[in-house]
Formats: structure tokens, sequence, C-alpha cells
């Protein structure tokens, strides 16, 4: 059995910080993370990402999803964001806990035609039954600049074999709160490859980009990634 003291209090105020460098614009049709951490009166913070509500001055152009995620749907600029935490609820009950909020960042929405992606890491290697996050950066032309951004929740991850077989030893995430990660599901030593597909929209191409996760037992020294016998 064991017990634990837990102190029960409402936060002071809330921090709303961005997925992507402050200032970076948001290309249309994609999205982005935001982490929402509560602060309190003895200088400790919670982690309230996806419990606390985003909020859009122009729900129209960029608009909250869910686990603390925004879509941009439409270009616009000057879009303000902020968290909000406690307060009544829609049918008018009084707040519990007291309503707070946090500080505002201005996000703007621009268009943009994707060039091509990369993926990382590149032939990697992991542990038997260990796990490993994947992400994919996109190269948007927009206007007459060049942007990078990440787009790990806007590909289909898949795993395969080597030879392209299905494969039962690595699954991997298309869930949109753990997008591209990877999960070892045998204790035994493999390699498979890891494919992102990004959908060209009104185009019948595909842009895909793949590379090689290799798992290892503890025990056993870590070959080449990818095998040098590899198809």
């Amino acid at each position: 059995r064991y017990e634990a003291d837990v102190v029960i209090d409402n936060p002071e105020s809330l921090t709303l910080e961005r997925e992507f460098a402050d200032g970076a614009p948001l290309i249309v049709n994609t999205s982005e993370a935001y982490k929402v951490t509560a602060n309190f009166s003895g200088g400790e913070t919670q982690d309230l990402t996806g419990q606390a509500k985003l909020e859009s001055s122009d729900s129209a152009t960029i608009a909250p999803t869910v686990f603390s995620i925004v879509s941009a749907l439409k270009a616009g600029s000057s879009v303000m964001l902020k968290a909000v935490y406690g307060g009544p609820s829609a049918e008018g009950d009084e707040a519990f806990p007291p309503r707070v909020e946090s500080n505002v960042i201005s996000l703007d929405a621009v268009e943009g035609v994707l060039q091509g992606f990369t993926i990382a890491p590149l032939n990697e290697t992991i542990t038997a039954l260990g796990r490993q996050q994947f992400t994919a950066l996109g190269r948007f032309m927009s206007g007459d600049a060049l942007i990078e951004q990440p787009i790990t929740r806007h590909v289909i991850w898949a795993v395969r074999a080597l030879d392209d077989a299905a494969t039962s030893a690595v699954s991997i995430s298309n869930l949109l709160a753990s997008k591209g990660l990877a999960v070892s599901l045998q204790p035994r030593t493999d390699a498979v490859k890891v494919r992102a597909t990004f959908d060209l929209p009104n185009t019948t191409e595909d842009l895909v980009e793949e590379t090689v996760l290799c798992i290892a037992k503890p025990d056993d020294a870590a070959g080449s990634c990818p095998p040098d016998d590899m198809p």
C-alpha cells in the first residue's frame, strides 16, 4: 500500500506555449499543438494540455480542435489565441474552479504549397519492445518565401517488412495525439521500413518518404542499420 499527500488548489495563472517558433505563420490546412501550464501560488506547476480550453478570436480562420491543437482553415492575420480553465459551465452552473486565462498569442495563417518533406530519425536502432517517435518536416512555398513546418500529424504512417510484406514486429500510430509513434511489439531482433505518405490535393500523386527502423535485444550488439543484407 502506498500513500501520498495531495494538495488541491486553484491555479493563479496559465502559460500558453506554441509548438512552432514564435512569430512563425501556420500553413493553411495544417495544425499546431499548444502546451498549457497551470501556475500555482506556491510556485508549483501542472501540465493542463488537453484539459484547458483554447479560444480563438477568429475560429473561421484558426479553429481549436482537441488535445490543445488548432487548425488553420484559411489565410488570415493576427488571430488571438488564449487558454481558459474553469469558469461557468454551458448550463450556467456556479463557477468552480474560478476562471483563469493565459497569455495571448497572435497567430497568422498563410497559404502554402508543399514542395516536399523529410522524416526523422533516419536508420534508427531501438531496443526490443522499445518505442521511437518519428517526425515529418514539410517545405512549403508561400508566395516567394520557403517555409519549413512540421507536418507529422498530416502524413499517413505505415510499417512494412524490408521486402515490403506486412509485418507484426512494429506498429506505428496514426492517432491524432500520437502520430508517428512506433512501438516494437516482439522481444526479438528485427528491422522494418517506416513509410510516410502525404496525399497531394487535387492530384493523383502522393509524396512518400521512407527510412529503416532496426530493433536489437538489450544483450545483443547492434548491427548496421539498415542491415547489410537488406533486399
